[in-house]
């Protein structure tokens, strides 16, 4: 959280209960590190291991299978472009 607004909310909170804005900063970063925690402890390609959460007052944050399945192709084809590249390289050579 670096902006101006983030600041200021940061700071009040701090006068409020009278934290460390240290400890205010953490307090509301904690949530979304639980959050990149739990999704990337998901196995690419396979919608079942990944996790629904709910953060309060921002709603549920989720993997879609369709978006899932369509990075997965993109991610595939990619990896699949890549090694034709690299066996006319080696065939060339």
């Amino acid at each position: 959280m670096k902006s101006n607004h983030s600041e200021r909310i940061i700071e009040r909170l701090s006068l409020k209960y009278n934290l460390p804005k240290k400890v205010i900063r953490a307090v509301l970063s904690s949530q979304y590190e639980f959050l990149k925690l739990s999704i990337s402890e998901g196995e690419f390609g396979k919608f079942e291991t990944f996790a629904s959460i709910r953060l309060r007052f921002f709603g549920i944050w989720k993997v879609h299978r369709k978006k899932l399945e369509r990075i997965t192709s993109l991610y595939e084809a990619k990896l699949k472009r890549k090694q034709e590249e690299d066996e006319s390289i080696c065939n060339q050579e």
